[in-house]
Parts: C-alpha cells; sequence; structure tokens
C-alpha cells in the first residue's frame, strides 16, 4: 500500500513496517538547482539512510536517463543528471537490494502499457515522445518484487514491448 513522504519532516513514519521502498521526488522547478539538490539528491540520501536504519532492505529508485555516464548528457541537463549519477552510486554502496531505473522524460499522457528497456539504451535523437508516469509507475511497481531486478540499474523510454515482457528480458 503506497504511504507518502514529506521532505521537510522525518521519514521514518512513512517507512515503519514497510518491506520494500519506491523513491521517485522530483523538484518542480527544473530550473532551480538548489530545490533540485534539496529534493533529488539530499532527499534521496536522507530516504536511502533511513531505510538502513529501519533496516527496509529493498530499494526501488526512478533515476534519469544518461545517469550512467553524466559526462555525456547535453550540456543544459548535465548538472542535474551529475547529481542523479551521484545519488544512484551513494544507492549501490548501501547494500540495500536495489534497483535504479533510468528513464526518459516523463509526460502526463495516458498509459500505453508499451516500453524498450535494457541495461544501458543510447540517448535518443529528436522527439520520441514522453514516457507515461502511469507506465512509469507500473514498470517501478513490478521492480519491487522482482528478484532478477536486485542489485541492477536499467534504462526504459517508450517502445513497443508491453511492460511485463521488456522486463523479463533484462
Amino acid at each position: 500500500e503506497p504511504v507518502f513522504g514529506d521532505f521537510t519532516k522525518p521519514l521514518g513514519y512513512t517507512l515503519q513496517g514497510c518491506r520494500g521502498a519506491v523513491f521517485v521526488a522530483g523538484a518542480r522547478d527544473r530550473a532551480n538547482m538548489s530545490e533540485i539538490e534539496m529534493v533529488e539528491h539530499t532527499g534521496a540520501f536522507t530516504f536511502v539512510e533511513t531505510c538502513r536504519r529501519l533496516t527496509v532492505r529493498r530499494l526501488v529508485m526512478l533515476s534519469v536517463q544518461g545517469a550512467h555516464d553524466p559526462e555525456s548528457a547535453p550540456e543544459q541537463t548535465r548538472d542535474w543528471v551529475r547529481l542523479k549519477a551521484d545519488t544512484d552510486q551513494f544507492i549501490r554502496e548501501n547494500k540495500l537490494d536495489f534497483t535504479i531505473v533510468r528513464a526518459t522524460a516523463l509526460g502526463d499522457g495516458p498509459a500505453t502499457g508499451l516500453i524498450k528497456a535494457a541495461p544501458v539504451l543510447p540517448m535518443p535523437e529528436g522527439d520520441i515522445g514522453d514516457l507515461s508516469r502511469q507506465d512509469v509507475a507500473k514498470v517501478l511497481a513490478l521492480a519491487v518484487d522482482d528478484r532478477n531486478l536486485f542489485d541492477r540499474s536499467f534504462d526504459i523510454m517508450p517502445g513497443d514491448t508491453p511492460i511485463a515482457e521488456a522486463m523479463g528480458r533484462l
């Protein structure tokens, strides 16, 4: 059952008794680096540390495509991608059963139920459309219980393969 947290308060109340956690927080203002750093970097570190303290072993993190190689990110997003990469590395080093899902641009369009997934996907050229937040939510929910995805990272983008099938191929 989902429980929502607030980074302006201690996070323990959100994780008490949980068997797993999913971190999907994002800054509202993409132009405000201090907000991005507070929510997507410091907030994620706090969340991971709270998981460890409360012995929540399973963590699924929503990251961004390109975080495996932030220096190749477009210049206008490079600082943000570097923060995401640093967060991803922190998760890998914290001995949790993690899965890091690196997504392309998210949108509010309807779910298609179709994605492309691989350990690393090439950065898209041109407009491939946004990945539905509903489709991302389904990927994250499926990843929580999929032991084949423990201690792994992978990319997702809009595609033509049903979500469960695409994830099963990882």
